[in-house]
C-alpha cells in the first residue's frame, strides 16, 4: 500500500488502519514506523538489482526477455534534485550518473525522448549523441496546435469569449448552482476552462462549450452580470473548429500511452491526421484560414516524419502496420534495406550463426505474412513469431521498446506529487526517490523477497 498506493508511511499508525487490522487479523501486530522504513530500503535494494541485471541492455523502457511472453516494461529510474543550475551540461552530468548507477551502458540506449526544451535537446546531445534525441510527439502536436491558433487573432478572440462566459459560471455563485440544477440529467454537467500550457485544453473548453450552449445561453440571458452570449455565426465557427482539432485531440490520446507501442504508431498517426483533417467538412471562411494554417504548420513539424529511421523501422516492425502508411518509397527502401543490413550484422554476431536462418529470408518473410488487427498486442504477434522465426527478435526488443513521447516521464511528477503530499513532506529526496521506483516496477518483481 505504502509504494503501489502512494500511502504515508504513517498510515500505520492511523486509528481507522489499525481498527480494520483488528477485524481482519485480530492477533496481527502492525509493525511500527521504522520497520517499515527498514523493509522499504530492503525491497529497494532487492528489486534494483533484479533489475540492473535487465536494464544491463535496455533503457528504462523495455521489452521483456521472456520470449514466451514478450511485453512492454518501463521503471522509473529515479527522480533526482538537481541543485545547480538546470543547463544542458548539469543536465547531462545527471544523465550519465544514472546510467552508471544502473549499469546502463552508452551502446544500449536507443533513444532519449524529451520536450522541445533547448537545454534537454543539449543534454541529450553531451549524454549520448544528437541522433538519439527524439522530439516527444505530444509535444510536437501541442506546438502544431497552439502556433495555428496564435496566428489568427480573430480566433484568439473568439476562445476569449468563450473564456469569458465559463469564468463567470465559474465564479458566480447564481450560474453555476443554475447550470448544476439544469444539468442534472445530463453527461456534461460542468465546462471546462482552458489551460494556456495546454491546448487541448481549449478543444475540451469549446466542446464542453458546445455542449451545453442552449443551457448556457438561457441562463446568462437572465442574468445581467453575465457577459454577452456568443453569437450563432460564432457557434458556426466553433463547429468547425472541433472538426479540425478532434483529429489532433485523439492523435495525442493514442501516442501518450506507456502499457503499450507508441513509436511505430507515429508514422500511421501523422497520415492519418492529415487525411482526416483535409476531409473536415468545414463551412466558414475563419475554419478555411485554420486549416491552412494547420497544415502551415504541418509541413514544418512531420514533413519528413517517414525519414526520422526511429519510427520508420518501428512501424515496419509493428505487424500491425508494416509498409501500410508509407507514401515515401523512397524512405520505405531505405528502411528495408536497413532492416537487412542490421540483420546480417546481428547473425554474423551470433553465437549459433549456423543454425540461424539467412539474413534474407527472416525481414522478407515476415514483410510477406498480411498484418493483423489493430486491437491486436504487437508483441502477443511477436510472441508467436519468435517461437518460429527468431531472427528479428533482437530488432524488435530495440525499436518498440521507444516510447513516442515523454509523456510517462511527466507523470512521474504527478506521482511525486501524490507520495510527497502533506502527509509526507519530511521526506527526503532519496526516501522519495526510493518510492516512486518501487510504485513503477511492474507487479511480477514483488514477488520475490
Amino acid at each position: 500500500m505504502i509504494c503501489r498506493d502512494s500511502e504515508p508511511i504513517s498510515v500505520v499508525e492511523n486509528e481507522g488502519f489499525q481498527y480494520l487490522m483488528k477485524l481482519v487479523a485480530p492477533l496481527y501486530k502492525i509493525p511500527s514506523r521504522s520497520t517499515f522504513d527498514e523493509l522499504l530500503d530492503k525491497k529497494y535494494g532487492f528489486v534494483s538489482n533484479m533489475l540492473k541485471e535487465k536494464l544491463s541492455g535496455v533503457t528504462a523502457h523495455h521489452v521483456s526477455n521472456d520470449t514466451d511472453d514478450l511485453k512492454l516494461q518501463g521503471v522509473t529510474l529515479g527522480v533526482y534534485e538537481l541543485e545547480e543550475r538546470h543547463t544542458g551540461e548539469n543536465l547531462a552530468q545527471k544523465l550519465k550518473e544514472i546510467c552508471t548507477k544502473w549499469n546502463i551502458k552508452d551502446d544500449v540506449v536507443i533513444a532519449a525522448v524529451t520536450d522541445g526544451g533547448s537545454n534537454m535537446i543539449k543534454a541529450v546531445e553531451l549524454a549520448f549523441d544528437k541522433k538519439r534525441h527524439t522530439y516527444c510527439f505530444a509535444h510536437l502536436l501541442n506546438l502544431l496546435a497552439q502556433k495555428s491558433i496564435e496566428s489568427l487573432p480573430q480566433l484568439k478572440s473568439f476562445l476569449e469569449q468563450v473564456k469569458t462566459i465559463v469564468s463567470w459560471f465559474r465564479s458566480s455563485v447564481i450560474g453555476s448552482d443554475e447550470l448544476r440544477k439544469r444539468t442534472v440529467n445530463s453527461t456534461e454537467k460542468t465546462l471546462i476552462q482552458s489551460v494556456s500550457t495546454r491546448w487541448n485544453s481549449t478543444y475540451y473548453m469549446v466542446e464542453r462549450f458546445l455542449a451545453l450552449r442552449e443551457i448556457v445561453s438561457s441562463i446568462i440571458n437572465f442574468n445581467t452580470t453575465a457577459p454577452p452570449m456568443i453569437t450563432a455565426k460564432d457557434v458556426e465557427f466553433l463547429q468547425d473548429f472541433v472538426l479540425l482539432f478532434k483529429p489532433i485531440e485523439v492523435a495525442t490520446k493514442g501516442a501518450c500511452g506507456e502499457k503499450f507501442v507508441t513509436s511505430s504508431m507515429i508514422i500511421p498517426i501523422v497520415r492519418l491526421l492529415r487525411k482526416k483533417i483535409s476531409e473536415a467538412s468545414i463551412t466558414t471562411d475563419l475554419a478555411k484560414s485554420l486549416k491552412n494554417n494547420i497544415f502551415a504548420e504541418w509541413n514544418k513539424r512531420f514533413l519528413n516524419i517517414e525519414h526520422n529511421q526511429l519510427f520508420t523501422t518501428a512501424t515496419i516492425l509493428d505487424p500491425r502496420f508494416k509498409n501500410l502508411h508509407f507514401d515515401d518509397k523512397a524512405a520505405l527502401g531505405s528502411v528495408i534495406r536497413k532492416l537487412s543490413n542490421e540483420l546480417r550484422k546481428d547473425l554474423i554476431e551470433s553465437e549459433s550463426d549456423s543454425d540461424a536462418p539467412s539474413h534474407s529470408s527472416g525481414s522478407k518473410v515476415y514483410l510477406k505474412q498480411p498484418v493483423v488487427r489493430l486491437k491486436d498486442s504487437p508483441f502477443e504477434v511477436w510472441t508467436e513469431i519468435v517461437h518460429k522465426d527468431s531472427s528479428l527478435l533482437k530488432m524488435v526488443k530495440k525499436y518498440l521498446c521507444v516510447m513516442a513521447t515523454s509523456v510517462p516521464c511527466e507523470r512521474v511528477f504527478s506521482a511525486s506529487g501524490n507520495i510527497a503530499n502533506c502527509k509526507r513532506n519530511c521526506l527526503l529526496g532519496e526516501k522519495l526517490h526510493k518510492l516512486l521506483f518501487l510504485k513503477s516496477v511492474d507487479k511480477t518483481f514483488w514477488g520475490h523477497n
